[in-house]
């Protein structure tokens, strides 16, 4: 291909005709759009994602779960209140009032809550215990007749308003002031809320009342439910939606539902049986959530029930006790043994747009490129489609109706006029550029800059000018296009003859100083004047550098492609290479920055981040539908749009935006050294990932920061006596980074302050005379190690030897002898026959036995020098190996080996062979495992081999000598060798050797 995608995992399919074009363009318009907040009807066949409060931080008895307006949640345990902000719990305690078991809601204002309870109204001034034991209360209200002012609506500006015995009250820390007359009517009011145009509205008993500002007026014509009706429970939901439900919903009595303009009776539920209502919350869409034992949920839309089948898991007799939706629109359920649970009702953060959701000729993406109107134009392996937001809503398979077929767009770019360019990286399908200014559609092939070279990459670089970066025609690598710019001087190529490396060009990039680099086949180049100047630099990527993305804080990235692993970064001056040595699990294909600065890049392995150039694999942390990605572009607004192969359009969007918060930090300097304990604990944003799954890092007196494993506790070593400041930073797994407010402060005393110098000298002494004995103990143990792993190696190498001999010896007696035994008396036998029948049996019984006996012979020939090993090299003598070790064993065998056995020294190839033998020895000796993987790489100048089972862990008795051996043998051969076998399924060997070496 044109433009080097690499080898590809997804089959592409060819070009439709034109007429299968435009019944896309019908199909895209009957289909339904693709949302990234679609209704919860949406949701129920999908796995909500359930997420646990710690239990170590959750309190216990928990009696109901409400809303609080900053996003969290509040609850109440006798006497207590309960806050939840999303990361920790605040208790409210011992409050004095009767009814303070059960709130219904609660207004943060500053330090206060105003609090609304069965019984009355209370304002806390102040949240910390005193000594009494019980917070500063005020009760602003109480019951009067029995009618408690629990039902409160916050209005639009802000006022908090109850009805409290036929008076809409105005409560604020300060007090309780009556503002207006409830509705003429004796039935009290059952519910207030405000409608979509802010007007206050209340239900009564038998109405729906709306005040306009004067006077109260009917809704409902007087009547909102039927007379004996029995409402136990009035729930308010958006869109000026009232639902009116009974204690128990069965089929004579399932509710009623006013929808603004008219009272409808709800259907029964699917089963039909009588279940009492736990509890009822409605979404601001105006879905009707319900609790019913046991442990149901249901949602009513769209005049239907449906059942939400992923319900936390819950115990035996466990049921749903209460249900809320946050401000935020999370969704938070309490269980009966008071567990607390928030779920997304998001769809999730990967939104596809492609073949499974109705769209099938957008399928292979090759370029994405913003419209700057908030849509995109997607560039495909088989035409150019036009993405508004919502849903495809053009597509062209045809420049028009005398223009070529777009077909394999690999460069597509928006110009400052609002025209979209495009070409092809496949000189097959066309050559040259194509404009489209959303009527014309304009083949540009005349100029002699472009002819009939493919185009790889288009760019707007801001510059005034766009920039076609150009491949070669037919292949030929030696007749490569170069880099040609367009702006209001016409065109300009720039080929070798100007500076390029080489003409097969990538990609080009402009830093923020204004700086022009070009990828190309031989490397980086920079533009100084009219000529590129190739980057010398023996740090500079070398070799073929497939994409460059300049980001905001003027780094230069420089990926590979799919080809080779690892990415480079120019900053300040300098190249900083980035390996797999270095975390890198992967090559880049395509780099973006989001409206954070946060880097990303995309391969045929998933999509990552970048974050102090430690890379996360956001295809495994945030279950991604798909791995295998090539064009990336921000949607300026936080997430991602990607091209995925087989698959189309990708929207990748966090839904988790806030950073973990470090909690509780404190420093302890150690009363014996000077060490410094650290101890913290963290919380995610309704633990959306869990604490001991945060990434955390710590900061010394400013230095850089240095990544932890800890959780909860950190020892800092060797610190110099002084004052020192200590800073804690927490990721989540979507990268979300926070750091602490204000760093903490700690002094490490001297030690030895308060010694005198007689005292020091005499601990130098002996601590010097300490590290001598020790250190010539230490030496005296590892010699005598070393003497009994030689031996015991020099032992192993001896018994296998012998057992070898051994079992030649039996082989030849017990199996070749018998067979000649047995020629030689069948052709005695046949000697002494007369009889010619029977004397032709004996010859081909001695026939048979003789082709047994050389059988067998070859084959202890070939266990002593393998016949495949001479024959057809050391590749296929290990994949002999394996298959015979998978028909013996029974385990499955992955193999991937790369080698060109020529020119490999005859020593190299017979040491390795046996290092692969001996290890499959060791592991069919110790139990044999389910699986076994032999990867070989030859990378010049080292041959690398990865040998994994999992199998028992390795032990005294099956592994040491058998790790000796080979680690003798890789000695031999001045190589490197690294054994893992701590934990059972955890065998792991890998060795590097020279793939010179001769001997």
């Amino acid at each position: 291909m044109g433009h080097d995608r690499g080898t590809r995992r997804r089959r592409i399919r060819r070009a439709p005709t034109a007429w299968v074009g435009l019944a896309l363009l019908a199909a895209l318009t009957l289909s339904r759009p693709v949302t990234g907040q679609d209704a919860l009807e949406d949701l129920l066949g999908q796995s909500w994602r359930w997420r646990a409060i710690p239990a170590d931080k959750s309190p216990t008895l928990l009696r109901e779960v409400r809303p609080s307006r900053d996003g969290g949640v509040i609850s109440s345990q006798e006497r207590a209140v309960l806050a939840y902000d999303g990361w920790s719990w605040t208790i409210i305690p011992a409050l004095d009032v009767p009814g303070f078991a059960h709130v219904t809601a609660a207004y943060p204002r500053g330090d206060e809550w105003i609090i609304f309870h069965e019984a009355g109204v209370v304002v806390l001034t102040d949240h910390a215990t005193p000594p009494s034991g019980r917070a500063d209360a005020r009760v602003l209200a109480g019951a009067r007749d029995g009618r408690p002012p629990s039902i409160s609506v916050e209005m639009p500006d802000g006022r908090i308003l109850s009805w409290v015995d036929g008076d809409i009250v105005e409560f604020t820390t300060l007090g309780g002031r009556p503002v207006l007359r409830g509705p003429e009517t004796e039935a009290p009011i059952r519910a207030l809320y405000r409608s979509t145009a802010g007007r206050l509205r209340a239900v009564t008993e038998g109405a729906l009342w709306e005040h306009d500002g004067e006077r109260w007026q009917h809704l409902d014509e007087g009547r909102l439910w039927p007379p004996g009706t029995s409402i136990a429970r009035v729930v308010i939901g958006g869109r000026n939606r009232v639902f009116l439900l009974p204690a128990t919903i069965d089929e004579a009595r399932p509710g009623w539902f006013w929808d603004d303009d008219q009272l409808m009776r709800l259907p029964p539920l699917d089963d039909g049986r009588a279940r009492y209502v736990h509890d009822a919350v409605a979404s601001v869409d105006g879905e009707l959530v319900i609790a019913t034992r046991p442990g149901w949920l249901s949602v009513f839309r769209d005049g239907a029930w449906r059942h939400v089948d992923a319900v936390p898991p819950m115990g035996s007799g466990e049921f749903v006790r209460s249900i809320c939706f946050t401000s935020e629109q999370r969704f938070v359920l309490l269980t009966a043994s008071s567990r607390l649970y928030a779920a997304d009702l998001s769809t999730g953060r990967w939104q596809p747009h492609g073949p499974d959701q109705g769209y099938k000729d957008v399928s292979n993406v090759s370029a994405i490129e913003p419209d700057g109107e908030g849509g995109l134009w997607v560039g495909l392996h088989e035409g150019l489609a036009h993405w508004d937001g919502h849903t495809f809503d053009r597509y062209f398979n045809q420049a028009g109706d005398d223009g070529p077929m777009l077909q394999a767009l690999t460069g597509v770019a928006v110009d400052a006029r609002g025209h979209i360019w495009m070409g092809s990286g496949n000189s097959q399908t066309f050559h040259g550029a194509v404009e489209f200014d959303g009527e014309t559609w304009t083949h540009h092939t005349a100029p002699a800059q472009i002819g009939s070279f493919p185009i790889h990459a288009i760019r707007n670089l801001d510059d005034g000018g766009l920039w076609f970066t150009l491949l070669s025609p037919g292949g030929d690598l030696h007749e490569s296009g170069g880099i040609v710019r367009l702006d209001d001087k016409g065109w300009r190529r720039f080929t070798e003859a100007d500076g390029l490396p080489h003409g097969r060009c990538y990609d080009v990039a402009r830093t923020p100083d204004g700086v022009l680099w070009a990828a190309t086949l031989l490397g980086l180049a920079r533009l100084e004047g009219e000529r590129w100047k190739p980057i010398t630099d023996p740090m500079a990527p070398q070799g073929r550098v497939f994409a460059l993305f300049a980001a905001s804080d003027g780094t230069l990235w420089a990926g590979r492609g799919l080809m080779d692993v690892g990415v480079s970064a120019w900053r300040n001056g300098t190249w900083k290479h980035l390996r797999p040595m270095d975390g890198l699990p992967a090559a880049a294909a395509a780099f973006t920055e989001d409206a954070e600065g946060r880097i990303f890049f995309a391969s045929d392995t998933g999509l990552y981040r970048v974050h102090e150039d430690v890379f996360e694999d956001l295809t495994r942390l945030t279950e991604a539908p798909y791995s295998t990605f090539w064009p990336l572009r921000s949607d300026g607004a936080g997430g991602l749009w990607l091209g995925s192969r087989g698959d189309g359009l990708v929207h990748y969007a966090p839904d988790d935006r806030r950073a973990p918060k470090i909690l509780a930090p404190r420093l302890t300097p150690h009363s014996e050294d000077t060490s410094v304990i650290v101890r913290w604990n963290a919380s995610d944003y309704w633990a959306e990932t869990p604490a001991e799954k945060l990434r955390y890092a710590i900061k010394v007196d400013g230095d850089e920061w240095s990544a932890i494993t800890d959780f909860g506790q950190h020892t800092l070593r060797g610190m110099q006596p002084g004052h020192h400041s200590v800073s804690l930073s927490a990721t989540d797994a979507v990268g979300n980074t926070g750091v602490m407010p204000a760093p903490l402060e700690t002094t490490v005393p001297d030690p030895f302050a308060r010694q005198n110098a007689l005292k020091l000298s005499g601990l130098f002494v002996v601590m010097a005379l300490a590290v001598l004995a020790a250190t010539w103990l230490l030496r005296q143990r590892e010699r005598r190690r070393e003497m009994q792993r030689l031996e015991a190696v020099t032992s192993e190498f001896v018994a296998t030897h012998e057992e070898e001999r051994q079992f030649i010896s039996e082989e030849l007696h017990d199996e070749v002898g018998q067979l000649l035994t047995a020629v030689s008396l069948d052709l005695q036998l046949a000697e002494r026959l007369d009889d010619a029948p029977r004397r032709g049996e004996a010859l081909r019984r001695a026939l048979t036995s003789s082709r047994e006996a050389l059988e067998r012979t070859r084959e202890l020939s070939s266990r002593l020098r393998p016949r495949l090993l001479d024959e057809l090299g050391l590749d296929q003598a290990l994949r002999e190996s394996l298959s015979e070790f998978e028909r013996r064993t029974g385990a499955v065998v992955e193999t991937d080996i790369e080698l060109a056995d020529e020119g490999l020294p005859e020593r190299l190839r017979g040491q390795l062979y046996r290092i692969v033998q001996e290890s499959l020895q060791r592991i069919a000796r110790a139990d044999a495992p389910s699986r076994v993987t032999l990867r070989v790489r030859q990378r010049d100048p080292f041959i690398e081999m990865h040998l994994e089972d999992d199998g028992p862990a390795w032990s005294a008795e099956d592994g040491r000598y058998a790790a000796e051996i080979v680690r003798q043998r890789v000695r031999m051969l001045e190589g490197r060798l690294t054994f893992e076998g701590g934990q059972v399924g955890q065998n792991r060997l890998f060795l590097s050797v020279p793939n010179g070496i001769e001997r």
